[in-house]
């Protein structure tokens, strides 16, 4: 019943749209949507405010410096720690 009646809606809304012609758009409309859209950066750098980025990667140096240089550093006292695992072992299945 429901979709008998919105049938003969959209039926009524074509008959009605088809008896009217489309209006011609405006010569200047194409004009003004170009005129009002924003100028483009430079060619070599097209996603906006270069300095966003720049400070971003300076940030990210700076913390990886001072992480750097605040966290002691590893150092193996022992040859045989350096290396946790023995090469040969992980090659072979274990059973």
């Amino acid at each position: 019943m429901r979709q008998e009646q919105d049938e003969r809606v959209e039926l009524a809304l074509d008959r009605l749209l088809d008896a009217y012609d489309a209006p011609e758009p405006d010569p200047g409309l194409a004009t003004r949507i170009i005129a009002s859209m924003p100028r483009p950066g430079p060619a070599w750098w097209p996603f906006g405010a270069l300095w966003q980025p720049l400070s971003g990667l300076a940030a990210a140096a700076l913390i990886g410096i001072v992480v750097g240089v605040a966290l002691p550093s590893p150092s193996v006292a022992d040859p045989d720690d350096a290396a946790p695992w023995n090469v040969a072992e992980l090659s072979e299945p274990s059973l």
